[in-house]
């Protein structure tokens, strides 16, 4: 049973002071650095673009996971990773996103963004990559220019 529809509209590395598309999903067919786990994706064309869209299960922790095409990224000049989600449902979703470093346990050497997307609305999800990346006040539940701080310690983004 399928009972939950999110769509990304492009995933962009967040720096300062520029911002970097890793994928845009502008070219079929599906990124082949996509594994689903207990959703079904596709691309579709929304609001003059194009974006994957994505069927989530009634299951624990469905996701879909992008592994680095070349077994690593370098994202040690960017502050953290961000990603347009949209809600075409009539309910809010919780959504989230979870980076880790080779070697987590889902908490160690791991980062989790986490926000709400409402019903009919884009969210902007995002997940900075630890204390260097936003200054000295990581640990706080929000900071006034990173927003809100996801759980996990901070990994390294080379």
């Amino acid at each position: 049973m399928l009972v939950q529809t999110i769509y990304a509209l492009a995933i962009v590395l967040t720096a300062m002071p520029t911002q970097v598309t890793i994928e845009s999903f502008e070219d079929p067919p599906l990124p082949i650095n996509l594994k689903m786990n207990n959703t079904v994706a596709t691309l579709i064309d929304h609001d003059g673009g194009r974006a994957l869209q994505v069927y989530f299960q009634v299951v624990d922790w469905p996701n879909v996971y992008f592994s680095a095409p070349d077994g690593t990224w370098d994202w040690s000049r960017a502050r953290g990773l961000a990603v347009d989600v949209f809600n075409p449902g009539h309910e809010a979703a919780n959504v989230a996103m979870r980076i880790d470093n080779p070697g987590t346990d889902g908490s160690d050497k791991s980062v989790t963004g986490q926000a709400t997307a409402l019903p009919g609305e884009w969210t902007e999800l995002r997940t900075v990559f630890g204390p260097a990346s936003i200054g000295p006040f990581w640990g706080m539940r929000g900071i006034a220019v990173a927003g809100p701080v996801g759980p996990g310690k901070s990994i390294d983004p080379a």
